[in-house]
């Protein structure tokens, strides 16, 4: 009778283990299971974001004074967005915001100022421009932000490293694509800067 408790008494200890070894396991899996979950999470939200942009932004640079001390004008390359087949500009805006001032920007086919922005088309399959309608189409949105800035009391008229600015491109579909500007602190000797 002995040896049958001992038995059983084993057989339950085996069983715990297994249990524990299992309920380990289990949760080793399940970690797993959430990380490859959060990962895809993290990569749809990725292609919604750059499906919902419209736009892509390709380069960014600003012309600098001439006395070096600030940058009077942005040149943003922009292309399609992944999803989008055309964007026509001059049905967009663009917002610019600093810590100073705020200007609403509409499309001219003059030379970019206070209240406008203009597009030149390096790049343009079909000769279409402001259209954007080709995946292989470049256009240079230019904005003038020392003629928006012209206004602002303190500091200099165009931007600097010290200038929280950014622009969002509003596309006719209400699709966005947000930049912030920012120029590096040594202007001085260079005609054109990345921001």
């Amino acid at each position: 009778m002995k040896r049958r408790g001992q038995a059983g008494i084993g057989t339950l200890v085996m069983f715990v283990a297994l249990v524990t070894v299992a309920a380990i396991a289990g949760g080793a899996l399940l970690g797993g299971a959430n990380a490859i979950r959060l990962q895809a999470e993290d990569e749809t939200e990725s292609t919604i974001a750059d499906i919902g942009t419209g736009l892509t932004v390709v380069n960014e640079v600003g012309r600098v004074n001439d006395d070096g001390e600030s940058v009077r004008y942005v040149r943003l390359s922009v292309k399609l967005g992944s999803g989008t087949n055309e964007s026509d500009l001059r049905n967009a805006t663009i917002h610019y915001t600093d810590d100073d001032t705020t200007a609403t920007l509409n499309f001219t086919n003059q030379t970019a100022n206070a209240t406008n922005f203009s597009v030149a088309a390096p790049v343009d399959a079909d000769d279409s421009a402001p259209v954007l309608n080709d995946e292989t189409d470049t256009f240079h949105i230019f904005v003038a932000v020392e003629a928006i800035r012209a206004g602002v009391e303190d500091g200099p008229a165009g931007i600097t490293w010290r200038t929280n600015a950014g622009l969002t491109i509003v596309t006719e579909d209400d699709m966005r694509t947000t930049v912030t500007l920012t120029p590096p602190a040594a202007l001085e000797g260079k005609q054109w800067v990345g921001v």
